[in-house]
């Protein structure tokens, strides 16, 4: 980061201070920080993630709104909005694009590193394929055996 001209201080704070909510005094959720970063298992199977709406940006009046990171872009929400009502997978995908279209070009969120998941399938659990995306795709082959 130093080499764009961006100063970093790296602390390591308790979780419960770290992940602690607004109304909790947390860190990330009062904006006592300008960057934060944490790994978090993506939402299974259903990528509908409403930490991106409005109304989610905590407050005073809104507490325990999980928009940690204050972004309020209209269209992007409107956009979220408009997939958690998509039944069909064509259309639901054609909205999620253009949401990430919105991320990516604006730049709302930067990872900086793949962080991969590590999954593990016990010798009992038979018919499991796990793929890139999600280990769950197709959880309705697996079976147990005795």
């Amino acid at each position: 980061m130093a080499k764009v001209g961006i100063g970093v201080n790296l602390f390591n704070y308790d979780s419960s201070v770290f992940f602690a909510s607004y109304g909790e005094g947390g860190i990330c959720a009062t904006g006592q920080v300008d960057i934060f970063q944490y790994a978090t298992g993506v939402n299974f199977p259903d990528p509908d993630v409403v930490e991106w709406l409005c109304d989610q940006i905590p407050s005073d009046e809104a507490p325990e709104g999980i928009n940690w990171m204050a972004v309020c872009d209209e269209e992007l929400d409107a956009l979220f909005r408009l997939q958690s009502t998509q039944v069909d997978f064509e259309q639901r995908q054609q909205t999620f694009w253009k949401i990430s279209r919105l991320i990516y070009e604006n730049v709302y969120w930067l990872g900086y590193w793949n962080a991969p998941h590590i999954w593990a399938v016990g010798p009992r659990l038979r018919n499991v394929r796990l793929s890139g995306a999600t280990p769950f795709f197709n959880i309705m082959e697996w079976d147990l055996s005795a």
